[in-house]
């Protein structure tokens, strides 16, 4: 996953990104000359300083990425940036040059650059994309407050590519039991995790799902996790219920071939609880 630090000083490597909401750059983080080539591109490329619009200029010391945030960005805007140029920069290093908006555009496309970084690459013997960027340094008037704002933040943005990866995962490596097992891993954050087995399914008579069970050679799981925040109080405050079927082929009407590959991700809905958490647990 890429790699997020947060500095006051810029550092003289990989690609330097400077985020502008207007037409030409203004910066003091460039020399006049730099300052001029990369204002001049910016007008041949005709460039209006739209949301994730980006002119890049090469030929100077290091490469240079413009990238416009539009009129009023939100934190939406910022992480659809971030994301954006996770995908287009194929050096390792880069260093991000913020405009005036502060905290929140920081974080923001920090967030996007992180979740847009994430690939599910665990079986292929060849990674497709081995320039992709690796390491990304924020320039900060808050360094420490911002990294540690960033690094709460980044507890959730790891559970998001968790439930990504339970979600890709292919069918004969994600059965319920291995399902289960993963969930039972997470006991390790503090959670009280049970999981029902296939006789116990019965006794408590989960007919349904017992039925669409009978189609598989795999046995039935279902898995409770709780999470005591107070653990003075006996009530829940909230429940999350997620659709755990490992692969569904269809009942009375199958599925058409060319959509059953993706059958596999009939248990995004309990991976994404899974996720949720874990991050509940491991963030408090």
């Amino acid at each position: 996953m890429l790699t997020i630090y947060f500095k006051k000083e810029s550092e003289k490597k990989g690609v330097h990104i400077f985020a502008s909401d207007t037409v030409e750059l203004k910066t003091n983080c460039l020399t006049p000359s730099q300052k001029k080539q990369v204002n001049q591109a910016l007008k041949q490329a005709d460039f209006k300083a739209k949301e994730a619009e980006i002119v890049s200029v090469l030929g100077l010391e290091y490469p240079i990425f413009i990238i416009g945030t539009g009129e009023n960005p939100s934190r939406t805007s910022f992480e659809k940036m971030g994301g954006k140029l996770a995908s287009v920069i194929k050096e390792k290093n880069a260093v991000y040059h913020p405009t005036k908006k502060g905290e929140e555009e920081v974080l923001s496309v920090a967030t996007g650059m992180f979740l847009s970084s994430f690939k599910f690459d665990k079986y292929l013997t060849k990674k497709k994309d081995e320039k992709a960027l690796q390491e990304v340094l924020f320039v900060v008037e808050n360094p420490s407050k911002t990294s540690k704002v960033f690094g709460e933040n980044k507890k959730i943005l790891e559970s998001v590519c968790f439930a990504r990866a339970l979600s890709a995962e292919p069918a004969n490596h994600l059965t319920p039991k291995i399902f289960s097992e993963i969930i039972e891993k997470l006991s390790e954050t503090g959670l009280e995790i049970d999981v029902l087995s296939l006789k116990e399914l019965k006794a408590k008579k989960f007919g349904m799902l017992l039925s669409v069970a009978q189609g598989s050679q795999n046995e039935p799981k279902v898995a409770v996790m709780k999470w005591k925040g107070n653990p003075k109080k006996k009530s829940f405050d909230i429940g999350f219920v997620g659709k755990g079927v490992t692969f569904d082929s269809g009942g009375i009407s199958l599925k058409p071939g060319a959509g059953m590959g993706d059958m596999k991700q009939d248990m995004t809905g309990a991976g994404v609880v899974t996720a949720t958490m874990g991050s509940v647990a491991t963030r408090h």
